[in-house]
């Protein structure tokens, strides 16, 4: 398992960034991160929850890996707060393209693009997730 997650807070949001490979293998080190976040307000504040998942830097990902970060984006909103994923130029945005993703939830080439998109607005529609 070749993966490397690094959570910071940025504006607001927690950036949950992964770096490497998300596989089946890597899914529990992930899922554990997201329920951490959502873990008694742990996302910095008691207003609803913000999550970005950065995937800029990801090298792979599988079924299961798209999985548990689409179920991060459904948790933020079923908290009624947000959720987006981060794609930049790496090799995952193929497949969120080739899936239309980007129909359903903020897929954005980068951070800022993701405070220009969303900015404060909470209450985005519900869509899409599989797990959490």
């Amino acid at each position: 398992m070749l993966l490397n997650l690094q959570r910071r807070e940025r504006e607001g949001w927690t950036v949950l960034a992964v770096l490497g490979e998300l596989d089946l293998s890597a899914v529990p080190r992930i899922r554990a991160a997201v329920h951490e976040v959502f873990a008694g307000g742990s996302h910095g504040s008691s207003a609803p929850p913000r999550v970005v998942v950065d995937l800029s830097e990801c090298t792979f990902l599988d079924s299961a890996g798209l999985g548990v970060v689409l179920g991060a984006v459904r948790r933020a909103r079923q908290a009624g707060g947000q959720g987006a994923i981060v794609v930049g130029d790496s090799p995952v945005i193929q497949m969120l393209s080739v899936l239309r993703l980007q129909d359903a939830i903020v897929v954005a080439s980068g951070l800022d693009e993701v405070m220009d998109r969303v900015g404060t607005v909470v209450g985005v529609a519900e869509g899409g997730g599989t797990d959490g």
